[in-house]
C-alpha cells in the first residue's frame, strides 16, 4: 500500500468536507421547510440478547433498523474492568 502524497490527502480531505457540510445543509433545509426529523426517525431496540465475550456476558441488543450494537455503559464496563454504582 502506498502512502498518499499531501496533496492526495488535501484533496480526499477537502472532498469529504463538502460532503459533511452538503448533509448538513440538506438537513438544514429540510428543517427550515417543516419537516424536522422527529424521534420517530430514531431507531428502537427489538431484541435484547446477551454477548459472551472472553467469559463475560454483554447485554445487546437487535435495532429496528437491523444494526446489532451493545449497550454503551456495559461496553464501558467490559474495556475498563470497572463497574458502575448504583445509585
Amino acid at each position: 500500500m502506498e502512502k498518499l502524497t499531501r496533496e492526495e490527502r488535501s484533496a480526499l480531505g477537502r472532498e469529504a468536507a463538502k460532503k459533511r457540510w452538503k448533509r448538513i445543509d440538506s438537513k438544514k433545509d429540510t428543517k427550515e421547510a417543516g419537516k424536522a426529523t422527529s424521534r420517530d426517525d430514531l431507531p428502537v431496540a427489538k431484541y435484547s440478547g446477551l454477548l459472551r465475550v472472553a467469559g463475560t456476558e454483554i447485554p445487546a441488543y437487535v435495532l429496528s433498523t437491523g444494526e446489532r450494537v451493545i449497550a454503551r455503559i456495559s461496553a464501558t464496563e467490559m474495556l475498563t474492568g470497572v463497574k458502575r454504582r448504583a445509585i
